[in-house]
């Protein structure tokens, strides 16, 4: 079984982490993937902040990539916007 960066499964299994940015507030959000449906599509959701409602923009990195630029950042919660 090949598995695609494309689904949450596949990001898990690639060690990838997925934020979103909401600009507006300034805030990054860790989404995490342990709570998505496994097979679904990860191209193209939108999530939304929790403060503010307006959609961020995503960021996935590897997470070996957070060693580079570490952030001091908290783990908040983000709603999504679409299934």
């Amino acid at each position: 079984m090949t598995l695609s960066n494309s689904t949450w499964a596949g990001m898990i299994a690639m060690n990838l982490r997925y934020r979103v940015h909401c600009e507006p507030c300034d805030r990054i959000v860790e989404i995490d993937l342990q709570n998505m449906p496994p097979d679904g599509n990860a191209i193209g959701v939108t999530f939304r902040c929790s403060q503010c409602g307006r959609p961020g923009r995503s960021i996935v990195a590897p997470r070996s990539a957070e060693r580079a630029v570490p952030r001091n950042r908290s783990k908040v919660n983000a709603t999504h916007a679409g299934a």
